[in-house]
């Protein structure tokens, strides 16, 4: 687009018509959900331009008030997808056209199934040359050039809830930097993570800052793409290092022969977070099948869990393992009555979850969860109400400082954390203002317009779940800078002369149903408390019209994390309801809470992950190999 002397904004899919095919070839129609923001074209449209059969319209110019409403002009993309509809659905149907839209594909498209067969005379006289491969050495090292976890190829540079999301492995935010593993890191005396390194390949170089990747093959660098734009918006523009320079003209992506120098220097890089171990907390716990079928639920007796007493409290609470005939509600309401109130709660399943973070941008999306940028991030001033944390485990026990050795081929583990919902929350006790309360369904919920930021609930949190507002993130944006006094600074500090970024596209992008949090409050997970309300008012809407009952039906609220989970590890549901699938999931063996030992009393729960270690492997002989909660992490 630099380069080109013309550039049409395209429209948003959601703006314009089209039509598709899924994989097995079922129709599908794409319809319009919103009008053009930006006056977009799609490319059905610019195609029937070129075609002659439809023409850029002029600017709509303001027309009297008595004058009469024009007619609406017929949608030429609109009716060339009816033109190909009727063609695919064997005439034109109005009940079928209606049919496909609010179905969303019109049934009986699929493609035939093929008939494949195999003709091994066609491979007579070819000769396979195995590739030519010299393995890397520390003078002569590998380059691999991938795509990125956030930014893919550079096509989503301008994302910034895809920028601060952190790399699944390296916890890397706004930047790219040439992982290596913790041996060929040290050989290059390097010292932390940041330090700039030359990368030689050919006669071209890039320097760009070093991590170390415990797991990661020895004398081979691995470069995300993407990164080092220019001329793109505030979002992407000149974040990270350019690595398709490396590539040359031919698009090599795999590259031997490449030197690779420490240059002395520094570059600030914003990781949230830089400890690899759990320090013998098990707050991931795994096993392998082995075990697993002596023990099925060893999950629940790892850690300090396996050394703490019963807990025993005067304090019931609203969890019971026995929903029908509970007795410890009273009309005072210092009980609970658990055949007429929901109870809500979640359970997470480790044994699916692939640490892809795609359920810390849908509860950013959801929930009105602002950027903070690298500066604050590397503050440690991140906002996201889920966090993906990533572990890495050696089959030599636990080792808080593990060797080169230990950490050339690890496990690594992922667990998505949030606030867990308590039900004896210690968050609760030190409130001054009662800003942070128990609900009658279970919620630990937040009352933003009583908080007055005093964090003592987030000093007072074992899963450090709760953020806090530093600055006013949604008004004042904290990827540019101000002149203040003929002193440039980063736009959060310059305060009330700082630039506010209130515009009408802006405030499009918010959640209309969720509080937009100001600055000086502590926010965390509500269990898409909106989306449970909104499940409340549709179900007394329908009791009042049909005489039904008040009680959700089961498994109907999804919360965002839950529906965006491409693996379905996350389960949500009331758990005062014996058919919900959470409950199904919380009697599972593999069932454990995190730091139970504490009494905390979660309503978060977790399944451990299994796994099926193949112990013939050479490098799986250790029978210790996928026990992550007691050997390494």
């Amino acid at each position: 687009t630099q380069l080109a002397e013309w550039a049409l904004p395209q429209a948003h899919y959601l703006e314009s018509w089209d039509d598709v095919r899924s994989a097995d070839g079922c129709y599908s129609v794409v319809q319009p959900m919103i009008q053009p923001l930006f006056n977009g074209i799609s490319a059905n449209e610019l195609l029937l331009v070129l075609l002659g059969r439809k023409t850029f319209a002029a600017p709509a110019k303001a027309t009297p008030a008595v004058a009469a409403p024009a007619a609406p002009e017929t949608d030429p993309a609109a009716e060339a997808v009816k033109a190909t509809f009727a063609k695919i659905a064997g005439g034109a149907n109005d009940e079928k056209w209606n049919n496909t839209l609010r179905d969303g594909f019109l049934p009986g498209t699929t493609y035939p199934a093929a008939t494949v067969s195999f003709k091994g005379g066609a491979l007579a006289g070819i000769t396979a040359q195995a590739p030519k491969f010299t393995a890397p050495t520390d003078g002569a090292m590998e380059v691999v050039l991938t795509t990125d976890a956030s930014v893919y190829d550079g096509r989503y540079t301008n994302n910034p809830w895809l920028q601060e999301a952190p790399d699944p492995i390296t916890k890397l935010t706004w930047d790219n930097a040439a992982w290596m593993s913790p041996r060929t890191f040290a050989k290059l005396n390097l010292k932390k993570d940041g330090d700039l390194v030359e990368v030689k390949v050919g006669g071209v170089i890039l320097t760009i800052p070093a991590i170390s990747a415990p797991g990661h093959a020895a004398n081979s660098i691995t470069i995300p793409l993407g990164y080092g734009q220019k001329s793109v918006s505030v979002v992407g523009n000149e974040r990270g290092k350019n690595a398709y320079s490396l590539a040359g003209a031919n698009s090599e992506f795999v590259l031997s022969g490449a030197s690779v120098t420490k240059t002395g220097y520094y570059y600030e890089l914003a990781v949230t977070q830089e400890n690899y171990t759990m320090e013998g907390r098990a707050q991931v716990r795994e096993g392998t099948k082995e075990r697993f079928d002596k023990n099925e639920h060893f999950a629940a007796h790892e850690g300090l869990d396996a050394h703490a007493p019963p807990n025993i409290s005067l304090y019931q609470g609203r969890i019971g393992s026995n929903i029908k005939g509970r007795k410890d509600y009273n009309a005072e309401g210092n009980g609970f009555d658990y055949l007429h109130e929901h109870q809500w709660g979640m359970v997470i399943d480790l044994g699916k979850c692939i640490g892809c973070s795609a359920c810390v941008v849908a509860c950013q999306s959801e929930n009105n969860i602002p950027i903070v940028g690298k500066d604050q991030v590397a503050k440690g001033r991140v906002m996201h109400w889920i966090r993906m944390d990533r572990y890495f485990s050696t089959p030599d026990g636990v080792d808080r400082n593990p060797t080169l050795d230990e950490l050339d081929n690890p496990e690594m583990v992922s667990q998505p954390v949030a606030c867990q919902q308590c039900e004896s929350a210690p968050c609760e006790t030190v409130c001054p203002v009662n800003a942070t309360v128990h609900t009658e369904d279970g919620l630990n919920a937040m009352a933003y317009n009583r908080c007055i930021g005093t964090r003592y609930c987030a000093n007072n949190c074992p899963y450090t779940a709760r953020r806090f507002n530093w600055f006013d993130y949604n008004k004042r944006n904290p990827l540019i800078t101000t002149t203040v006094a003929g002193i440039e600074t980063n736009n959060l500090y310059a305060g009330p002369l700082g630039e506010k970024s209130q515009v009408e596209v802006t405030k499009l992008q918010k959640n209309p149903n969720v509080t937009v949090r100001m600055r000086g409050v502590i926010e965390k997970c509500t269990y898409c408390v909106q989306r449970i309300e909104s499940a409340k008012i549709t179900q007394r809407r329908i009791a009042r019209d049909d005489a039904g009952q008040l009680r959700i039906p089961t498994d109907a609220v999804k919360t965002a994390c839950q529906a965006s989970c491409p693996a379905e590890a996350i389960q949500f549901g009331d758990l005062a309801n014996e058919k919900s699938a959470v409950n199904e999931w919380k009697n599972n063996p593999r069932k454990y809470d995190v730091l139970q030992y504490i009494g905390t009393r979660p309503r978060t729960s977790y399944l451990a992950r299994i796994r099926n270690v193949n112990l013939l492997m050479p490098d799986k002989r250790n029978p210790k190999t996928g026990e992550a909660s007691i050997n390494g992490v």
